[in-house]
């Protein structure tokens, strides 16, 4: 008798019953098949979680980044400033920023034109001119206070994106307020 293949026989014993043939019964073949799709459906379960996961903190990413970018640019054009005007519970900001159309000119004598910071829906907007640009999208909450005899601007953004808030923060010193 010949054993060339047959070298697992704790696993593949050859019975005289069937003509000392190795070979899986049915019932362990359906086994075997549930066992394995057992597992795959497990793993296919974990990885559509992981992806569910990555895709949140993707959101999460795009709604802090947003809400700097909006940050960045109300900063920028605060800093600039000469006058600040709040409105709406500080939900609406007026600002008086300098025109700048030819470098040397504008700042040895500035044109000075007024910019608004409005929250429509989810757009935290920049309005010059009549003419409406959106800064962010998926912000939720915008306030701005003043403090330190209206010296100082705080700015609070709050983003909303996959259920969870973000919140950034600052504070900016008016550097050209009048009075």
């Amino acid at each position: 008798m010949k054993k060339g293949l047959n070298w697992l026989p704790w696993r593949c014993r050859q019975s005289k019953a069937a003509g000392g043939r190795a070979g899986f019964t049915l019932v362990e073949v359906l086994v075997a098949v549930s066992l394995t799709a057992l597992l795959m459906t497990g793993l296919a379960s974990l990885f559509q979680a992981q992806l569910k996961a990555v895709h949140n903190e993707n959101l999460q990413s795009d709604a802090l980044q947003s809400a700097w970018v909006a940050l960045s640019w109300l900063e920028r054009d605060l800093k600039a400033a000469r006058a600040v005007t709040l409105a709406g519970d500080g939900t609406k900001i007026y600002l008086e920023v300098p025109q700048v159309q030819r470098p040397v000119e504008s700042y040895l004598r500035p044109h000075w034109e007024e910019v608004t910071y409005t929250l429509v829906g989810d757009q935290l907007q920049r309005s010059l001119h009549g003419s409406h640009n959106p800064v962010a999208e998926g912000i939720a909450a915008f306030t701005c206070s003043l403090a330190e005899n209206g010296r100082v601007v705080a700015v609070r953004l709050v983003a909303r994106a996959a259920g969870r808030p973000v919140e950034v923060a600052t504070k900016v010193w008016l550097r050209n307020k009048k009075g």
